[in-house]
């Protein structure tokens, strides 16, 4: 199977600018040749993105912009499948920065890791990169370098096509659909899943309550949406690890609801862009409850920030 593994990093968590891209192409199933670039969004990049990747402003600000990153290598996304991990992240970064400066993409397909082993390891707990890498034995020496990024959702799609037994189903345009043994270039995959939907991720629209500290011992925590940077599991991971609570449902006795950006295909109200438990939320905080509503940027925030969290 031939194909190029992406990893975009972004200006801030919700993903809105690139300000670095890593390329691994992929032929014959052994990694060719990996790619990376530093790219100047012509904004700033927030202190919570720079946490994470490490990319300061000072470091992009004699780079390339997008459009100059786009012919070096619109060849590879013309000529080739797109992998990636957590997919519809980075395939609508690369979509929002050719709106950005009008640049007609070409059709894409591509294939989303996360998706995939979710399919075909089903008995796995978590599906983070980093974690995933982990439990095959994949080398990931820098999680968040986007270069070893694209390198390792490389080699975890190497090892679903190496594998005649493997599910595998990409996604074209604006759903996931059926497709037959020869549209892929070395074929001999089997294909038995059902068409899937693409999240389409949007900012929730709602009024985020303020919160500097948090005291997590005993604290009951929902979580609704998706994070760029993290899976909702290693998000819980953190709450319970610092003596928080997670819980499905938000209820009077929730107290924090942390909300990160929705998939507008299975919320409750699109026009708002608001899931059940956000509204539920809402409706709980405007009747004097407790809760407090707080987004996925500020609580990133808080737990890269010591001196914010209750427990320290």
């Amino acid at each position: 199977m031939d194909f190029i593994a992406i990893d975009f990093e972004t200006t801030d968590i919700k993903n809105r600018v690139p300000c670095s891209l890593g390329i691994s192409l992929v032929k014959n199933n052994a990694i060719n040749k990996t790619f990376s670039y530093l790219i100047n969004p012509e904004m700033q990049i927030s202190p919570c993105a720079t946490k994470i990747h490490g990319i300061t402003n000072q470091m992009v600000s004699q780079s390339p912009t997008f459009p100059l990153i786009w012919e070096q290598i619109k060849e590879l996304v013309q000529h080739y499948p797109i992998v990636a991990h957590n997919a519809p992240f980075d395939i609508s970064v690369l979509e929002k920065a050719a709106k950005r400066y009008n640049i007609d993409l070409p059709n894409l397909t591509f294939y989303c890791t996360l998706e995939l082993y979710k399919v075909n390891y089903p008995e796995l707990k978590h599906y983070s990169l980093n974690e995933l890498c982990d439990n095959f034995n994949i080398t990931l020496e820098n999680h968040h370098c986007c270069s070893d990024d694209s390198c390792a959702a490389a080699q975890l799609m190497i090892k679903l096509a190496s594998d005649e037994s493997t599910i595998i189903f990409g996604h074209a345009k604006e759903k996931y659909r059926r497709r037959s043994e020869n549209d892929y270039i070395e074929g001999n995959i089997t294909q038995k899943h059902n068409i899937f939907e693409i999240p389409v991720y949007e900012e929730a629209h709602t009024i985020y309550d303020k919160v500097e500290k948090i005291n997590f011992e005993g604290a009951k925590f929902v979580i609704t949406g998706d994070f760029k940077n993290y899976s909702r599991a290693e998000i819980k991971k953190i709450i319970e690890e610092k003596g928080g609570i997670c819980n499905d449902y938000v209820s009077p006795k929730t107290d924090y609801l942390i909300v990160a950006y929705q998939n507008i295909n299975v919320i409750k109200n699109t026009a708002d862009i608001k899931s059940k438990k956000l509204m539920k939320a809402e409706e709980i905080r405007d009747s004097g409850g407790k809760i407090k509503i707080i987004s996925d940027e500020d609580f990133i925030d808080i737990i890269n920030d010591k001196k914010a969290l209750g427990d320290v």
